[in-house]
């Protein structure tokens, strides 16, 4: 299962918006085919931001590919840059629905940017599935986020000393908000 599984199941409303086709349906069609009204565009993004009908979970996905604007080297940042400026102002455009909103940018990669600091090998692998020898109990390199919401005070810089955050830190949180059952032990964690 997905977590948008686990939010369908547990009626907690959902939305992926795409500039493009979403990578998301392509790798679990069976998203699509139950529940189309889960996808949007872009468009329909900023006019449930305007009208203040989001959903309560709003995932967006770029464009990808050499004419998108998802930042995947080789090509160029500046029209994802452009995207999240787009988000951004949408979101912040209806007073009431910024108040209630946390905008999450992340990345599925570094960049290609060389890291001085070795992933740690201390992750709790998702399950008992090994691939060639690798039983997935290591980090991977580490990626931006950035947390945008009125609830944080501006100039907040976060770096985990205790714990350390990755991907499934999101699936986490939202297992966390919405009592969610976690989908692997590494989210549990």
């Amino acid at each position: 299962p997905t977590i948008f599984d686990s939010m369908t199941t547990a009626g907690v409303t959902w939305k992926n918006y795409s500039g493009g086709p979403p990578l998301t349906a392509l790798l679990w069609p069976h998203l699509a085919i139950e529940a189309p009204f889960h996808f949007g565009s872009i468009t329909d993004f900023e006019n449930h931001c305007a009208a203040g009908t989001l959903p309560t979970f709003s995932f967006i996905e770029p464009h990808y590919g050499s004419s998108g604007n998802s930042m995947h080297p080789p090509y160029p940042v500046s029209p994802g840059d452009l995207l999240i400026a787009q988000i951004y102002n949408a979101v912040r455009g209806n007073k009431a629905q910024w108040e209630q909103t946390l905008l999450l940018v992340t990345f599925d990669e570094h960049g290609g940017t060389a890291d001085h600091a070795p992933p740690p090998a201390t992750a709790v692998a998702p399950d008992d599935h090994t691939q060639d020898g690798f039983d997935f109990a290591r980090f991977g390199v580490r990626v931006p986020m950035l947390m945008i919401s009125p609830y944080i005070p501006a100039g907040t810089v976060y770096r985990p000393d205790a714990s350390t955050c990755d991907h499934t830190s999101i699936l986490g949180t939202l297992e966390f908000l919405f009592g969610l059952a976690p989908l692997t032990n590494r989210d549990k964690a």
